[in-house]
């Protein structure tokens, strides 16, 4: 195996990808990482992408309060007095939703290394991830 082979197994091959597909995998991809019995080498291959999904999940969270605060409106208790939370203006709920899917189809390049489904299942034999898990990281974990 070259050397070039030997890198993008374990740091990854870059990949482009949705903001959308990475916010919808947040979840998905933090339960792999805590998952009992996966190898040091998967463990080690998942932390990056972890990193970077957390990191656009803050980003995404920042940018869209911010729309909310320019769109939006203070939220009041029932004596008047500020929540410290904003909603979106009724009116300017169709901006802020362009805006948002806007954001979402936004790509991020990742490097994306190669996890197999034998990887994660390793020698346990009642190894199993719940259906949606794969759904969701199906851009991630290849068969085989």
């Amino acid at each position: 195996m070259s050397k070039k082979n030997f890198k993008n197994l374990i740091t990854g091959i870059p990949m482009k990808i949705s903001l959308k597909t990475i916010m919808e995998s947040l979840d998905s991809l933090i339960l792999l990482g805590q998952k009992e019995g996966l190898g040091v080498v998967t463990q080690w291959k998942l932390v990056p992408i972890i990193k970077k999904a957390r990191n656009e999940y803050q980003s995404y969270t920042e940018i869209s309060n911010q729309k909310i605060k320019e769109l939006g409106e203070k939220v009041l208790d029932g004596n008047k007095v500020f929540t410290g939370r904003y909603k979106v203006k009724p009116e300017n709920e169709e901006k802020y939703k362009k805006e948002i899917e806007k954001l979402l189809k936004q790509e991020i390049e990742i490097d994306v290394p190669l996890i197999t489904y034998s990887e994660l299942k390793g020698n346990n034999e009642t190894f199993s991830l719940p259906t949606n898990v794969l759904v969701d990281l199906d851009w991630l974990i290849k068969q085989g």
